[in-house]
């Protein structure tokens, strides 16, 4: 989703500043969570969308670019191919709802 989004943009002549790059990732955010942080490259913060302000959509906030961590390798093991009991979404309301490391503070 993120990449059809920015692709779009790029072919609508969007300018890429990082308040653009915002809205590109809200708009990302509208179809898929985790697209609005593939907007941006390296270490990129999910901001929920305010309910006090509706203007402030839920988008992706880059805190570190992708050139950060020079020497950072990732090792990927896939254990088993099987599909999964629970999915992501239903497994991240569990965390969020039993996690003592989730805990959301609202905003007034």
């Amino acid at each position: 989703m993120a990449i059809l989004v920015k692709t779009l943009a790029t072919l609508m002549n969007y300018k890429s500043s990082k308040a653009s790059l915002e809205e590109i990732s809200a708009l990302a955010r509208q179809g898929s969570g985790s697209a609005c942080r593939s907007v941006f490259g390296g270490f990129v913060e999910w901001i929920a969308e305010s309910e006090s302000n509706k203007e402030i959509k839920s988008h992706g906030f880059q805190i570190k670019d992708e050139n950060f961590w020079e020497d950072f390798n990732i090792c990927l093991l896939i254990v088993s191919d099987k599909k999964k009991d629970k999915g992501s979404t239903d497994g991240m309301k569990l965390s969020r709802e039993t996690s003592e490391f989730l805990k959301v503070k609202k905003l007034n």
